[in-house]
């Protein structure tokens, strides 16, 4: 994907200072329901594999998402975007910002690792 962005979304990416080189992203499309995460692999190394987690706010489905990519090599990005939808619909489970989390398991040089992303939907387009 040219220039480190996915299929048009334009949300700067985020850094850890221990593996400064790997940049990720977490948007949600509050129109469609999609969620996509972004891996920028700006090392020089390459990621033998990746397995990703996300975790979405109560009442929606499907709950977890679980992705595994093999082989990343040097600049290379993974998009994952996938579609969520309500399941429970009631004031209870509307109510506030929807809250999603990102957890990627990693082994990079050698070193396991962990990268998280975070991001929320304000109330009232979570609501919709």
């Amino acid at each position: 994907v040219p220039g480190g962005w996915c299929r048009g979304w334009r949300r700067p990416f985020g850094s850890l200072t221990l593996f400064p080189g790997l940049k990720t992203s977490l948007a949600i499309n509050a129109e469609t329901g999609a969620v996509t995460y972004t891996l920028q692999n700006a090392t020089d190394s390459t990621l033998p594999e990746a397995v990703l987690t996300i975790a979405l706010p109560p009442g929606l489905e499907p709950g977890l998402i679980r992705r595994k990519h093999g082989e990343l090599g040097p600049n290379q990005v993974w998009c994952v975007t996938a579609p969520v939808t309500a399941k429970r619909t009631d004031g209870y489970w509307k109510d506030g910002s929807g809250y999603y989390a990102a957890q990627l398991d990693f082994v990079l040089d050698g070193k396991r690792g962990r990268l998280f992303a975070t991001n929320s939907v304000a109330a009232e387009l979570a609501a919709r």
